[in-house]
């Protein structure tokens, strides 16, 4: 069976701020009884997005915003594999990616 997960989140600030760091931990891990099958991360103003595994084996998702903003959105989605025979990393990629975020 595959899930489908989606994740928005929306940050608004009352004034403009300079500048915002968040790290994410979004995305699903493979492990023996799920597989990820494919993963979409978006970030919005749009900023470069870097990864890293933690000391659990979770992949962290980190940016930093140095313009002035007043608001950060991200929207992350995911297909799960689940099962004793879940499918392997990529099975999904044929899958459109969500559209753009609604950022001006």
């Amino acid at each position: 069976m595959f899930i489908e997960i989606e994740h928005r989140l929306s940050l608004t600030y009352d004034a403009f701020i300079r500048e915002s760091f968040l790290e994410l931990r979004m995305q699903p891990k493979t492990t023996p009884h799920q597989a990820l099958s494919s993963f979409v991360l978006a970030v919005g103003p749009p900023t470069k997005v870097s990864r890293y595994r933690d000391w659990n084996g979770n992949v962290v998702h980190h940016f930093t915003i140095v313009n002035f903003h007043d608001r950060i959105q991200v929207s992350a989605r995911s297909l799960v594999g689940t099962g004793p025979k879940a499918a392997a990393l990529g099975a999904g990629a044929d899958r459109a990616p969500f559209p753009e975020l609604p950022y001006p």
